[in-house]
């Protein structure tokens, strides 16, 4: 039963994703900011796909004001499965790190969707990503950002972000959108995909799960309001990492 599960759902998850991905080759012929809207709306559509092709069940508290002139969405990282829980929600543009590009298959699947590569930092790559992030936000499309900077099983809370990817909302003065991103009831290692895991063994556990729960709390989004981008990203991940407890304390009382 669970084997017959995993092998239909591989095949489900690459046929929408492939036939996902042949869409969206289509929408790189109009102008490049138009072209980068019209794919943060599929990124949901595949979002939607993939995460009932795997049974998550997500579910949202709070309103997401996705507002013009874009929005700055930041979340604490548990693991892959985030994305597909995020895209659900927000049309948005990834932010991956440039070392996707390599994995067979998903490198070119991330690449089909425009992202905004994120390669490690140097003086240069900073100002690059830091203005492709303005003129995104400019052009009415939220980004999502994980400035954990990698994933972790949430054991200690919300690790600490690193405040470079805060320049743009600091210096444009863009919202920025506090999400807490949680797995109520779920075993830790079955869902959060972290330090020296192997993707290709997690997945394949993940494809035989029956049900994957998520939590999103979407909370009150800041404006910069002057603020330099150190002095946001602590805010911000005081807002986030309180949240973060919270949500695993009620879970805890509840067992």
């Amino acid at each position: 039963m669970i084997l017959a599960r995993k092998i239909s759902r591989i095949f489900l998850v690459l046929a929408y994703s492939a036939f996902g991905a042949f869409l969206t080759c289509f929408l790189w012929l109009p102008p490049r900011r138009l072209s980068v809207r019209l794919i943060s709306r599929m990124t949901r559509f595949w979002g939607r796909g993939v995460a009932r092709i795997l049974g998550m069940r997500v579910t949202l508290n709070g309103v997401p004001e996705m507002q013009s002139p874009g929005v700055f969405v930041v979340s604490n990282h548990l693991g892959y499965l985030d994305i597909i829980a995020h895209s659900t929600v927000f049309p948005i543009r990834f932010t991956p790190k440039s070392d996707l590009v390599w994995w067979p298959l998903v490198g070119w699947l991330i690449a089909v969707s425009r992202p905004i590569w994120m390669k490690r930092q140097s003086r240069h790559s900073a100002a690059d990503v830091t203005a492709k992030f303005i003129d995104t936000l400019r052009n009415g499309v939220a980004l999502i950002v994980y400035p954990e900077g990698t994933s972790s099983d949430g054991a200690n809370g919300v690790l600490p972000f690193k405040s470079s990817v805060f320049e743009a909302p600091a210096r444009g003065g863009f919202p920025v959108l506090p999400i807490a991103t949680s797995y109520p009831g779920m075993k830790t290692d079955e869902v959060c995909w972290y330090g020296g895991m192997s993707f290709v063994p997690h997945f394949w556990n993940v494809l035989g799960m029956k049900r994957i729960d998520v939590r999103i709390d979407v909370l009150p989004p800041v404006h910069p309001g002057g603020r330099d981008r150190r002095a946001l990203a602590l805010e911000i991940h005081g807002m986030i990492d309180k949240k973060f407890r919270e949500a695993r304390s009620i879970v805890k009382q509840a067992m």
